[in-house]
């Protein structure tokens, strides 16, 4: 039922409120090519190292040198591109908000208040990949949000093309992905005829995705820097550890001991350039990813517990006061996820009606468990920037339950 004129007019002018003050808030830092994207976008765009085997993928690269390199161009297509996709989710949610036009006024505030924080914000003014993959990833949900209310073959094309340069924004984005396909796959157990056959095109369409994203890292070696970062920081320091990885053939050398607890980019990268490990270097290309799959297999307390190790919730040294609002503690970001859970639990166990309205909060609650695994078993530098994705999937997942569940119970009334 269309909501009253007076509450669309709200509705305009929160959103209205919210690009106001994401503009205000745009400011030039001064962009460090810390990540190398900008040493990748000044690369021919016939350069077959641009598009796939670079040291970089090619998104924010191409975003790059569109903007030509100019500081202010960039921070400012990068906070368009944040502003325009946190509306999109967020009036997506809110749509769905049936009973209660005030409510779904609320529901749309509220998540757009996430894009008003310091862990939206602040990444706008940097040389990196996090604004670009936070914005693409919050479209992404607003895009299954628009699936959900009807089927149509635009609003699939649109979210396959926004899967592909996610994607190909940051390499760690890709597992998400095959993460997703894989939670669709059980979904699908559960559904009719009909349902099936599209979340099966959906599964199609993440799996071929997630192919080309790791045949494109794989050219481009793009592994090799988070895979010694893991050996030198992880497993050299602990015995047991090195141990497994000196049966399974790494040459433990004096030279290869010296990295212990150091990460591949220190003393000038001379995990890249130093002749004495060019024997380690050979044996991680050979059977690294091998042995370190075999590893985490045999050792599940590291692959499920390692996350709980480290801070990785925490805000990044990289956030600055850019926002709006401050980012979350780990304290109150684990008191909304509590409060969302027990909303998602109440939602699937008492409303049995209305799971199908649950499965995207579920989802993001498992998405970002699994991805906390994967950031942090696939380097061992910068945890909590990579980690930022994962702040955002449980707040909005938190939010969404909440109001899905309040939305619920005005319609039992």
């Amino acid at each position: 039922m269309p909501a009253p004129p007076r509450a669309r007019m709200v509705s305009i002018v929160l959103i209205l409120a919210f690009i106001v003050l994401r503009l205000s808030r745009i400011h030039v830092a001064e962009l460090h090519d810390e990540d190398g994207y900008l040493w990748m976008s000044r690369l021919s765009i016939t350069d077959v190292g641009f598009w796939w085997s670079g040291f970089r993928p090619f998104f924010v690269p191409l975003l790059f040198k569109l903007c030509r390199e100019k500081a202010l161009l960039i921070v400012v297509v990068q906070s368009l591109l944040s502003i325009g996709c946190w509306v999109l989710v967020a009036s997506a949610f809110a749509a769905g908000i049936h009973r209660s036009s005030v409510l779904a006024n609320v529901a749309l505030g509220s998540v757009l208040a996430c894009g008003l924080s310091d862990s939206v914000v602040s990444w706008d003014g940097l040389a990196m990949s996090e604004s670009c993959s936070i914005s693409l990833m919050v479209a992404i949900i607003g895009q299954w949000y628009g699936l959900l209310r009807g089927w149509q073959s635009r609003k699939l094309a649109a979210l396959a093309g926004t899967i592909l340069l996610w994607a190909f924004t940051r390499d760690s984005n890709a597992w998400l992905i095959l993460s997703l396909a894989g939670a669709l796959v059980v979904i699908m157990a559960f559904c009719a005829a009909g349902a099936r056959a599209r979340l099966a095109v959906l599964v199609a369409i993440f799996l071929v995705v997630f192919a080309g994203s790791a045949s494109s890292a794989g050219a481009g070696n793009r592994w090799l820097v988070p895979y010694y970062n893991v050996v030198f920081k992880r497993i050299l320091p602990v015995p047991a550890y090195r141990d497994y990885f000196e049966a399974r053939g790494m040459p433990v050398i004096p030279a290869l001991l010296d990295r212990s607890g150091k990460f591949a980019w220190d003393d000038h990268k001379a995990s890249r350039t130093e002749p004495g490990l060019e024997g380690f270097r050979q044996w991680v290309k050979d059977h690294g990813k091998a042995t370190y799959f075999g590893f985490l297999v045999t050792h599940p307390t590291v692959l499920w517990l390692g996350p709980l190790h480290d801070s990785i919730l925490e805000p990044d040294e990289h956030l600055g006061q850019a926002g709006v609002l401050p980012a979350l503690s780990s304290r109150g970001l684990g008191v909304l996820t509590g409060i969302g859970l027990l909303a998602l639990i109440v939602l699937v166990v008492m409303r049995p009606l209305d799971r199908r309205r649950a499965v995207i909060p579920a989802l993001l609650f498992v998405l970002s468990c699994l991805h906390a695994v994967q950031v942090w078993n696939m380097d061992a530098a910068e945890v909590q920037r990579h980690a930022q994705p994962i702040v955002l999937l449980l707040e909005l997942g938190a939010i969404f339950s909440l109001f899905t569940l309040l939305d619920c119970i005005q319609s039992a009334q």
